[in-house]
């Protein structure tokens, strides 16, 4: 028995079977390879992807599309040779090479992604070969990017700019007006603005810009608040009036957010309210009808913001006024002052 087992002609008895069995072991074995490399293309193109397949068992092959930032998105361009979408997609199958051809015409932006030739051998096993594809779009600054931003003077801040489109858009940074960035030149490049120690005067429109080899360009607008206490200063130390006439005495306010503004007499709260101002410098007056003397005296504005590291600061401010023109004949003169505090 030995000498049988080791004779040329069991050997190469033995040798055909095995060759055979592995033959038809591969043969068995559903494979899937793409012939073209990764495509970049414009809106418009067309695009034509190859699978080659070995599928003995005449399995469904599919082509999906799945999402390349998600790649748990995937949607079913076809099953076979029937696509999902008719009128732009198109599946042929070649027996001759075992080749299922899909076809996209009039490419959309939203195209892009990976493609993926898939057979399901059972549930639990799959074969599949992607390619890339990659369409050639404008920049478009989505819905990640600030509209806003408001900070309290002296912080830190980061205004931010994200942008889509192929190849990937490059951010650029300015100012409304071309003014100065903060931090000393007028343009700057990156997906965040960030200002180190903001100051009052930074505060205002910021433009984000996005650009790539795809026109058009794109741009937003980008507000940045700034939160400080309040400045106050007045035009006028010292007014004068004769009784039976109004006085108006102003207060040039900056301040962010809209104070609250108390006039006091003497030390005495005698108005206080909340200016409608749109912005956050304005002049806010308080009107007093001389009667008599009484009416003459000290006056005080006081702003506070809500601004709770800042709230209040004060600068004292006098102003003379005239007594009516019977005391002018008399030579008697009565001084009034207001202080803005």
């Amino acid at each position: 028995m030995t000498l049988l087992r080791s004779s040329p002609v069991f050997i190469a008895v033995f040798a055909t079977i095995f060759l055979q069995s592995q033959v038809h072991s591969s043969e068995a074995v559903e494979t899937a390879s793409i012939v073209e490399n990764d495509q970049v293309k414009r809106i418009g193109d067309e695009v034509e992807f190859n699978c080659r397949v070995n599928n003995p068992n005449d399995k469904t092959l599919f082509w999906m599309r799945i999402n390349g930032n998600n790649r748990s998105e995937q949607f079913v361009v076809a099953m076979g040779t029937t696509p999902t979408l008719k009128d732009r997609f198109s599946v042929d199958h070649y027996r001759d090479t075992a080749t299922y051809s899909l076809r996209i015409r009039r490419l959309e932006a939203n195209d892009t992604g990976f493609y993926q030739c898939r057979i399901a051998v059972d549930a639990n096993n799959k074969v599949s070969a992607e390619v890339k594809l990659d369409i050639e779009r404008p920049p478009e600054i989505t819905a990640k990017s600030s509209s806003s931003v408001t900070v309290v003077e002296g912080d830190s801040a980061e205004l931010k700019c994200e942008a889509d489109g192929f190849p990937s858009p490059s951010i650029t940074w300015k100012r409304e007006n071309d003014e100065i960035l903060p931090f000393g030149n007028t343009w700057t490049s990156g997906n965040v603005l960030r200002i180190q120690s903001v100051d009052k005067s930074d505060r205002g429109n910021y433009y984000c810009i996005a650009n790539n080899t795809i026109e058009p360009s794109d741009w937003a607008t980008i507000k940045l608040n700034v939160e400080f206490a309040p400045v106050v200063d007045t035009p006028r130390p010292r007014i004068g009036q004769a009784r039976g006439h109004d006085a108006k005495l102003q207060c040039h306010i900056e301040a962010n957010p809209i104070p609250i503004v108390t006039w006091l007499k003497n030390g005495k709260v005698i108005a206080t309210e909340t200016p409608h101002a749109t912005g956050d410098e304005f002049i806010h007056m308080h009107r007093v009808s001389v009667i008599d003397s009484k009416d003459y005296g000290t006056y005080t504005c006081r702003v506070k913001n809500k601004n709770r590291i800042r709230v209040d600061q004060r600068q004292r401010l006098m102003a003379a006024v005239l007594e009516d023109m019977e005391s002018q004949r008399k030579n008697s003169r009565s001084e009034v002052e207001y202080d803005v505090i």
